[in-house]
C-alpha cells in the first residue's frame, strides 16, 4: 500500500473530510484513552506550571540534557564532552549492538543481543565514527486548541508516527499522520535546527538528500498539525509520548497501542511495532531497505486500533 522510500506530501486536505467510519472508531476508542495520571506514568510531554510555551517529563527526566558540556551517549552509554556549540570535543568512534535486547530463549531469564548474540557488556558489532544523543528540549511547544464543530459529526481520529536522526541537539524528525480510513493526510521532513551527526538512514528512512532539499521548518509543520489536530482528536500511535516531544506538541487525547496490546509479561515490558503487526495483523513492516516507513508505520496502529473490540480494556 505504501511506497517504502516515498515522497513528501505537506497536507492533503481531501482526505481530512470526516465519515460515518469515524464516529464508529472514536466511539470504541473512548475507553482505551489515557488518564492524566497515565500520560504522566508514559512520560508524555505535559505544560510546564511555570514556563509558556515549555513542557515537563515527569516520569523519566534522562532525556532532558541539564549539562550543557557533556553528553550521554544513547547507543553505548559512553559520557562524551561537548563544547559550547553543542560539538563533540574529541573524534571517539562509537562501538554498540544494532539488534535489540532478547531473551535467548523465549521466557528465559538469560538475554543476549539480537544482531551478534552479544551478553551484557560485550562490545557491540556496529561501529560509527561519533557518539550520538537522544537529549529533548522542552522548550518551544504549542498546544492543540479545543475542537469548534462545523461539518463533521465527531472529532477526528488519526494515527501519527515520526522517524528521526541525530543532531548535536538531539533529535530531528519525519512525520506521518493517517487518517481512519488508512489515506495519508500529511508526511514531511522536518528541516533539521542543528548540524546532523547521524541520518540512521537503516532506521529512520531519511537521507541526506531528503533533508538537504527540505525547507520545511518545526514551528511550520506544527501550524499544519495544528490545523487538523485539536484537543479533542484521538491521536494514535505506538508509544507516541517520543513523536509528540520529538514535535513539541502537547495534546492529551492519546491512545498508545503499546498499551492496548500488552506484552504477555506485563509493563513495564512492551512489544515493538513490528512484533505487534505480525502477531495481530499477520504481516510484516520495517523490512525495506530505505529503513523504517512512517506511513506504514502510522497505518500499521490504525489497522489494529480498528479491531481494539476484540481486546481487554486497560485498566484506569
Amino acid at each position: 500500500m505504501f511506497s517504502p522510500c516515498a515522497s513528501t506530501l505537506s497536507l492533503n486536505p481531501k482526505k481530512l473530510k470526516g465519515t460515518a467510519n469515524d464516529m464508529v472508531l472514536f466511539e470504541s476508542l473512548k475507553d482505551y484513552i489515557l488518564t492524566n495520571e497515565m500520560l504522566t506514568e508514559n512520560n508524555y510531554p505535559v505544560h510546564h506550571p511555570e514556563k509558556r510555551g515549555s513542557a515537563v517529563l515527569f516520569a523519566d527526566n534522562k532525556k532532558v540534557n541539564t549539562d550543557h558540556k557533556r553528553r550521554i551517549c544513547c547507543r553505548c552509554e559512553a559520557t562524551y564532552s561537548v563544547n559550547q556549540t553543542g560539538k563533540h570535543m574529541s573524534k571517539e568512534e562509537c562501538t554498540y549492538p544494532k539488534g535489540d535486547w532478547k531473551p535467548l530463549v523465549p521466557g528465559g531469564l538469560e538475554t543476549h543481543y539480537s544482531c551478534c548474540q552479544g551478553v551484557m557488556g560485550a562490545a557491540g558489532c556496529q561501529v560509527f565514527k561519533l557518539h550520538v544523543h537522544d537529549s529533548l528540549s522542552m522548550d518551544g511547544f504549542v498546544s492543540t486548541v479545543p475542537w469548534r464543530p462545523l461539518n463533521t459529526s465527531c472529532p477526528r481520529v488519526y494515527s501519527l508516527h515520526c522517524e528521526m536522526c541525530y543532531t548535536i541537539y538531539g533529535l530531528d524528525s519525519r512525520v506521518t499522520v493517517v487518517n481512519s480510513g488508512l489515506e495519508v493526510v500529511h508526511n514531511t521532513f522536518v528541516k533539521p535546527s542543528n548540524d546532523v551527526i547521524d541520518y540512521n538512514t537503516r532506521f529512520s528512512g531519511i537521507s541526506e538528500e531528503d533533508v538537504n532539499g527540505n525547507n520545511t521548518s518545526l514551528k511550520e509543520v506544527q501550524e499544519t498539525l495544528l490545523s487538523f489536530i485539536n484537543a479533542d482528536t484521538i491521536l494514535i500511535g505506538h508509544s507516541l509520548e517520543t513523536d509528540l516531544c520529538l514535535l513539541k506538541l502537547l495534546h492529551s487525547v492519546v491512545v498508545n497501542t503499546s498499551g492496548v496490546f500488552l506484552h504477555r509479561l506485563g509493563p513495564p515490558h512492551k512489544l515493538t511495532l513490528n512484533n505487534l503487526t505480525a502477531e495481530y495483523l499477520r504481516r510484516t513492516i520495517q523490512e525495506s531497505v530505505c529503513g523504517h516507513n512512517t506511513a506504514e508505520d502510522a497505518a500499521a496502529c490504525m489497522n489494529m486500533l480498528w479491531g481494539v473490540k476484540q481486546h481487554r480494556k486497560p485498566k484506569k
